[in-house]
């Protein structure tokens, strides 16, 4: 999650600078962050269906919003509206998906509604494409870790957390 934050503002620096204007600085970055949020409005549905059930089936979320194809359509418009705000929509989704593709999970269906496969690069999986959700889950059951969605203090992480606050503070004082 602190990555894609960190993506979202990243993006919405980038386009704000290419297309923006300086008032539209701290309105661009709550749209970056939102923007490569939003795929994961389907983990919050899936946690109240499943009573905030967390362990290594968590992935099922992504069955609902976790097709980069559909997230492309209402980018294209909102570009033909707003260069800026469409870009940021684009490449701040699009980044989210990357990410999910590399670092959790078991996999997101990128060629949805063409395929139905899930693709995954994550290390941790011993398969890379996965034909449908059961043999998703027998993976998952096999190297899935129980406490999926437990937060774990990492280098990583304080990277993360570090470049976020420093993308910040340069935000404010641009301003």
């Amino acid at each position: 999650m602190f990555l894609d934050i960190l993506i979202g503002l990243i993006v919405a620096v980038i386009s704000n600078a290419i297309f923006g204007t300086e008032d539209s600085l701290v309105f661009s970055m709550i749209w970056g962050v939102f923007c490569s949020l939003v795929p994961d409005i389907d983990l919050a549905i899936y946690l109240l269906k499943h009573k905030l059930k967390n362990n290594q089936f968590a992935h099922h979320h992504r069955d609902l919003l976790h097709k980069p194809i559909f997230f492309l359509i209402p980018g294209i418009a909102l570009y033909l509206i707003s260069p800026e705000f469409g870009s940021i929509w684009i490449v701040g989704t699009l980044l989210h998906f990357v990410h999910d593709t590399f670092e959790g999970g078991w996999g997101i269906m990128w060629l949805y509604p063409f395929s139905k496969k899930y693709y995954t690069l994550v290390r941790y999986s011993p398969q890379k494409v996965f034909t449908d959700r059961k043999e998703q889950d027998l993976i998952a059951s096999q190297y899935g870790r129980p406490d999926y969605f437990q937060i774990k203090i990492s280098y990583e992480m304080i990277l993360q957390i570090i470049l976020i606050t420093t993308i910040l503070i340069f935000a404010i004082l641009i301003l």
